[in-house]
């Protein structure tokens, strides 16, 4: 599914709230499907575990939105699966409704608990137990609301005396009368036994059926189905041929209810919790409607459980996010595995779960809520262009396209380039990539051929300083591809992607050749590949059907800001760091240690260890160790120590996760040092995200700071992305008594808010 806007922060993490639900942290990602219609995709980190949450928000107060209730449209008993039903709806957005049972002798078949309404006609009745589920109703004039509503149902014989009747098309134990109508279907359950069923047609009675099995239902009747050794009443105040008046009536009566659906008990009342007349306890699944203050939004949620990527939430907490997002009214819905949203893919107009549905597949259930677009696809009348970037450097380019709406904000399309007439300011157009010919704001501007215009802003860097590929080895057999990514870096640490195209390429041997910002594998062989844009460059390996044989690369050129001479003072000083300093637990690891130590000792206020057993290093200066979690900060630099063992920052439980947090939400230091055991590759998408949108918004010169990221790895390396700077440190790895006196280690210097660094060779 498109997604229209990117992850972006939460400002809630840490709420007064003391609940198991409130965010520690969260992610938040949007999707446009129409003005007025959209779904927030919340990824929550909480003390009980990550939740996956989303809320769609239909403004109805837009004439061509609308809810509507989704059942099988031939068999109201039929229990069919979300993604069904919303297909045959044609719905935008769906979610699944109202609790309801199985039958246990029709297979496939159901009934809700509660009432069902569709375009004005009443399927089936209200709950019997109407104080505990409550219902949503919506009117003709799209007028909605939640509310607890008693309902009235009698029948009444000739002699004036009545009885009440229980439900209207469900399934039921009979412990009182049921009525059954031509809603139900053709035929009736049927007579056996002590079942006893009475039939109606044009308020008359027409039989009374013993042992007669399933009757046809009258068209303009019903049939009243009871057991005969529960009640009596029917059996000794009628006789075939008589007349029976059937009543109903609400409490409250609300008038010309075009749509309404039972539920459970509500959640959020006028922008509170609301009283919990229908439990389900635990952590669960949950499905929920909700309400804006006027009445006229309506919210579709689900909250994910039961599973690692979403633990689930109680209903207090259930409520609690629904009020931290906004929702004045709500009402429970049926969880559990039948908690489903579906939305309709913008772009494919295939319908989609966008949730995670606990049981790994779709339940089927009874019914649920979809929102739908009442009118016709326009044509356009709105462009949006999307830049490939908003960051590019002058001399390289940025793809620009543009997309089209209707005048509903209903997706079109991509609109093609002889289609729209493209012009710029700083640079030129070309075959719709932007090239950028001065430092500072780019613009772009597209009119469409019926006059429709757009405008993009993309920020202009200047000089690259160097640039990093997304690998520094390609292996591929012949007629494979590979894309290649490359980021470039200025002297201030800003980043920029960069298209291989606007690049000059050179191979020792033409192993690989190029299409786009792919390699393919060409012929046998291996070859060193240079990449260069201006007067920098950088080297990947390529290895074509052949076994990788580590050619010695050469060393990348570039015009960053070589290791500083400063004078240590109150604002600067020097740190070392080093990768794991335990390999194969030799003693020319540790003679190669403690020479570390020694130098580190004459220059460095800081020594920092990244990877495994760095605990076994004793220091006579202040060190920073990825053993612990810990939180150091010294002359305008925050270091952050992080066990991610395996790949996982939560193994431990969330601890880590919210003192690193806390320690960026409160850092005063213009530079940031994250520190972690291993490689920043996380096994859990949750947690990748989330080190990802932590780095961007706490790391990134764009908010004021610069951020650093120091791992263990297998060689001693710097790359950068988005603005922050990437160390890999090899440590004490391959150390023997051939190469240990090549053994290097990084020195930073730290002279304000500038810090420079270069490798230093332990044995010098």
């Amino acid at each position: 599914m498109k997604k229209l806007t990117s992850l972006i922060l939460a400002l809630m993490f840490l709420f007064a709230s003391v609940s198991a639900a409130a965010p520690i942290y969260s992610l938040y990602d949007e999707t446009n499907y129409i003005d007025g219609l959209k779904i927030t995709h919340i990824r929550s980190l909480t003390k009980n575990g990550w939740l996956n949450i989303n809320i769609a928000s239909a403004d109805l107060n837009k004439d061509y939105i609308d809810a509507e209730l989704l059942k099988d449209e031939n068999d109201i008993r039929k229990l069919t699966n979300v993604k069904t039903l919303a297909e045959k709806a044609d719905t935008f957005v769906a979610v699944n409704g109202d609790f309801f049972s199985w039958s246990s002798a029709e297979k496939g078949k159901g009934s809700p608990v509660g009432v069902e309404i569709k375009d004005g006609e009443k399927l089936t009745s209200y709950a019997q137990a109407s104080t505990s589920n409550a219902v949503f109703v919506k009117t003709d004039d799209k007028h909605m609301l939640f509310d607890y509503i008693d309902t009235y149902m009698t029948v009444t014989a000739p002699n004036g005396e009545g009885v009440q009747i229980k439900h209207i098309n469900k399934y039921d134990d009979l412990d009182g009368i049921v009525m059954y109508n031509s809603k139900w279907g053709e035929t009736s359950p049927g007579s056996y036994a002590y079942q006893v069923e009475m039939v109606v047609e044009d308020d008359t009675v027409t039989a009374i059926n013993y042992d007669a099995g399933p009757c046809k239902i009258p068209e303009n009747g019903y049939v009243l189905s009871f057991l005969k050794d529960r009640t009596t009443f029917l059996l000794d105040n009628f006789q075939i041929g008589d007349k029976i008046v059937f009543d109903i009536s609400l409490k409250p009566n609300y008038e010309n209810i075009n749509l309404a659906m039972g539920g459970g008990t509500l959640l959020v009342k006028d922008g509170k919790t609301a009283k919990n007349t229908h439990n389900i306890s635990g952590l669960n699944p949950r499905t929920a409607l909700g309400l804006d203050k006027d009445g006229k939004t309506l919210y579709l949620i689900t909250v994910d459980g039961r599973q690692a990527d979403s633990v689930g939430v109680s209903l207090d907490e259930l409520s609690e996010i629904l009020i931290n997002n906004g929702i004045y009214n709500a009402i429970n819905l049926d969880g559990g595995g039948s908690t489903t949203m579906v939305a309709k893919n913008i772009e494919t107009g295939v319908n989609e779960v966008v949730n995670l549905p606990s049981e790994g597949s779709l339940r089927s259930v009874i019914n649920g809520i979809g929102i739908k677009m009442t009118a016709q696809k326009g044509e356009a009348a709105k462009m949006v262009i999307k830049p490939a970037s908003d960051t590019v450097f002058k001399g390289t380019s940025s793809l620009a396209e543009a997309f089209l709406y209707d005048q509903n904000g209903m997706y079109l399309g991509k609109a093609l380039n002889d289609e729209v007439e493209w012009s710029c300011e700083n640079g030129r157009i070309e075959d719709g990539f932007y090239y950028p010919e001065n430092e500072g704001t780019g613009r772009i501007f597209a009119t469409y051929q019926n006059g429709i215009e757009a405008s993009a802003d993309i920020n202009v860097l200047g000089d690259i300083a160097a640039i990093y590929p997304s690998t520094k080895s390609v292996k591929l057999n012949i007629g494979e591809k590979q894309y290649i990514s490359l980021e470039g870096c200025d002297k201030s640490g800003r980043s920029a992607p960069i298209n291989l195209k606007d690049t000059d390429i050179n191979y020792t041997d033409d192993v690989f050749t190029r299409e786009g910002n792919n390699l393919v594998g060409a012929k046998t062989g291996s070859a060193i590949m240079t990449i260069a844009c201006k007067n920098v460059n950088t080297h990947i390996a390529l290895y074509c059907g052949v076994e990788n044989d580590d050619i010695p690369l050469p060393e990348d050129v570039s015009n960053e800001e070589k290791l500083k001479e400063i004078s240590p003072d109150e604002n600067s000083f020097y740190f070392t760091a080093f990768g794991s300093p335990v390999a194969k637990n030799t003693l020319l690891e540790s003679a190669v240690v403690r020479k570390l130590n020694d130098s580190a000792a004459k220059m460095s206020e800081i020594a920092v260890f990244a990877g495994n057993r760095a605990d076994t290093v004793k220091t006579k200066i202040k060190s920073v160790k990825t053993d612990v979690n810990e939180v150091y900060e010294y002359k305008n630099c925050l270091f952050i120590s992080v066990n991610n063992y395996n790949g996982t920052i939560s193994g431990n439980g969330f601890s880590q996760w919210q003192k690193i947090i806390s320690a960026l939400d409160g850092a005063t230091s213009k530079n940031v040092f994250l520190i972690l055991r291993e490689k920043p590759v996380f096994t859990s998408k949750n947690e990748q995200d989330l080190f990802d949108d932590l780095l961007e918004n706490y790391l990134s010169d764009k908010y004021g700071k610069r951020g650093f990221v120091i791992y263990d790895g297998e060689e001693n390396s710097v790359y950068a992305k988005n603005g922050v700077k990437y160390f890999e440190l090899k440590g004490v790895r391959g150390a023997d008594v051939k190469t240990f006196t090549k053994i290097e280690y990084f020195v930073f210097a730290v002279d304000g808010d500038t810090v420079t660094y270069g490798l230093k060779k332990i044995f010098e």
